[in-house]
């Protein structure tokens, strides 16, 4: 049973940390395709990291192709979620694909993945419904709902650090 009860848009933070464990699919196939969206500008962040790109591409290409991850963009017929996305960006916190995933979550009612503590901060102070959920989190509920186990949890983590 999935533990996510809305969408869960997922920033480049949470996507880098799986990969560099190498558990980014073994950690989000365990849930139905279609909880996990991802905007634009995060694939194209994952692909510009330089040592890494070229094969974080690959897989997030994949994880596309099997449904894992849904692309998602602004829309840009939404005034308050252009408004949202604007106002993140003068900010100047946050990158592109941070704020696209903040105002995509917040004005949707979908949740955000993010390790980035003041952008689920400033998510949460636009929509308190928003809840978000950090990479530790999402590894947490795989063990409480028996999708993985602690060691593989642990095994995981190290790899992380």
């Amino acid at each position: 049973m999935s533990p996510f009860l809305r969408s869960v848009v997922i920033d480049n933070d949470v996507i880098s940390r799986l990969y560099r464990a190498g558990a980014l699919r073994k950690v989000l196939e365990l849930w139905r395709a279609g909880t996990f969206y991802v905007v634009k500008h995060v694939i194209e962040e994952g692909k510009r990291w330089p040592s890494e790109g070229y094969r974080l591409g690959l897989v997030l290409d994949d994880l596309i192709n099997v449904s894992i991850f849904t692309i998602v963009t602004i829309d840009d017929t939404s005034e308050k979620e252009l408004e949202i996305y604007a106002h993140m960006v003068l900010l100047g916190k946050f990158g592109k694909g941070e704020s696209e995933s903040i105002a995509i979550a917040c004005h949707r009612g979908y949740d955000l993945a993010s390790d980035d503590g003041a952008a689920k901060d400033e998510c949460r102070r636009i929509s308190s419904a928003v809840s978000t959920f950090t990479t530790r989190k999402i590894l947490e509920m795989a063990v409480n709902d028996g999708l993985l186990t602690q060691n593989e949890i642990d095994s995981i983590s190290s790899k992380m650090k």
